[in-house]
């Protein structure tokens, strides 16, 4: 079995957790820890925190954030790439890329992984050239064209259905590798197709997806239900790949976290009063 990306006729497989249940046409990645390189120059391993590792022939390049490698073969040499430095700015991803090339005349390896605990997602770009990304959530891509870019929705629906007033789009070719946490899905939607998604957890849509929202409910539904006064309404043709725990949720965890901690350091200087 081999590591297929996303592509225009065969979606991300179903996992056998999932293949009784009846899930609406819902897709999830597959167990790529048990997958081989046939048929791939890359393999995804793991099942959390997800790697991935590149296979290099000679002269083959692959370009990365900066602070993802997790190991290079001795021969596999890095350098810095600066290419559309100011979309890159924009949509909130390192200015610089390294760009890791095999160097010698013989196979290397490469892995790299992102910078918070997630899982991979392959997105092919000859087939979703122009997808709009969620911010922060590129890693590496196989291809030698890559370049971001930023927009302003065409409406101000669609801007809060994004939940940014800026928009991310990527452009380019091969395969990229996106990052993204919680349990990954993927939906394609047919045309005219109506799906209601968390804002926050969207991963990436494909250019033919129309976005727009939808009100969350009533007035106590949208004052107390937790998930704002809108929801995002996507509608098809084309494809969303969405996260279950987006960074937003992660970050808030940690900030309640670390609130606790200074309510208890209060205590302490209460103690000290007595």
């Amino acid at each position: 079995m081999s590591v297929q990306p996303v592509g225009e006729a065969e979606h991300i497989p179903m996992a056998q957790a999932l293949s009784a249940l009846d899930m609406s046409g819902l897709g999830s990645l597959p167990d790529c820890s048990k997958l081989s390189f046939s048929g791939a120059p890359w393999q995804i391993v793991g099942s959390d925190s997800q790697l991935v590792v590149f296979k290099l022939q000679p002269g083959q390049e692959v370009f990365m954030e900066p602070g993802t490698m997790v190991h290079a073969d001795d021969g596999v040499k890095p350098s810095t790439s600066l290419k559309n430095p100011f979309g890159a700015f924009m949509a909130q991803e390192d200015i610089f890329r390294l760009k890791w090339k095999n160097e010698t005349s013989s196979l290397k390896y490469l892995s790299a992984t992102a910078m918070f605990p997630s899982k991979i997602i392959p997105i092919d770009l000859s087939v979703y050239s122009g997808i709009t990304i969620q911010k922060g959530s590129f890693l590496a891509t196989t291809g030698s064209e890559l370049r971001f870019e930023t927009f302003f929705p065409r409406s101000l629906t669609e801007c809060l259905g994004q939940g940014n007033l800026l928009q991310t789009k990527l452009f380019g070719n091969g395969i990229c590798f996106l990052c993204g946490s919680g349990a990954i899905l993927t939906k394609t939607l047919a045309p005219g197709e109506k799906y209601i998604l968390d804002t926050e957890c969207m991963l990436a849509v494909s250019p033919t997806v129309q976005v727009s929202i939808r009100r969350a409910g009533g007035c106590a539904m949208m004052f107390c239900g937790g998930k704002g006064l809108f929801n995002t309404e996507y509608t098809g043709p084309g494809l969303i790949v969405f996260q279950t725990l987006p960074a937003s949720k992660i970050g808030a965890l940690f900030a309640k976290g670390g609130g606790g901690g200074g309510d208890g350091g209060g205590g302490g200087d209460g103690g000290g009063g007595g």
